[in-house]
């Protein structure tokens, strides 16, 4: 009889290339330390946080409205005129605490809808290579009896499996 168990272990360094050249990293606060990453790794990042419109700062960074699709196919359209090759986009946005004062459905909008429409954008900017959707989220399943399942975040396994039928070519994990 014998207990899995995780052991945090140090990723190993190496001197390949990237798969990718520029990602997109729809992240808040949470997301510095994997911008700092990428970049040391030859990557360039835009990153983009929720806000309460549509913006491009200083810093060559970006704010949208997540369930705004006009701001999607705004910033996509930006990327496209600055000549920004995005190979890959990251969404943090469901990673980490969630609101507690969302309702059901309202949390189940808030999760899922910034995906369909970013992808939904895609296929209106008529992109000829769709970059890489990586969804990352916590409360998706549980590894560990205690962890807290977030139905409306485990919706998003739903997105996974079936925007790559709905839009061929487009991979998202």
């Amino acid at each position: 009889f014998t207990v899995p168990a995780w052991q945090q272990s140090h990723a190993a360094h190496s001197n390949a290339k990237p798969s990718c050249r520029h990602v997109l990293l729809l992240s808040d606060a949470s997301g510095c330390g994997l911008t700092t990453t990428l970049e040391q790794c030859g990557v360039s990042v835009t990153r983009v946080g929720r806000g309460d419109r549509y913006a491009r700062h200083d810093d060559g960074s970006f704010t949208i409205r997540p369930a705004v699709k006009a701001d999607f196919l705004e910033l996509i359209g930006e990327l496209n005129g600055l000549e920004v090759p995005v190979d890959r986009v990251v969404c943090l946005w469901e990673y980490g605490a969630v609101d507690s004062d969302l309702a059901a459905a309202d949390a189940f909008e808030a999760a899922f809808m910034p995906t369909l429409l970013l992808v939904q954008s895609f296929i209106e900017a008529k992109l000829a290579e769709p970059p890489n959707l990586l969804l990352v989220t916590s409360g998706f399943a549980s590894v560990v009896p205690e962890d807290e399942i977030i139905a409306a975040r485990a919706a998003l396994q739903g997105a996974v499996l079936t925007l790559p039928v709905e839009f061929p070519g487009l991979q998202v994990s």
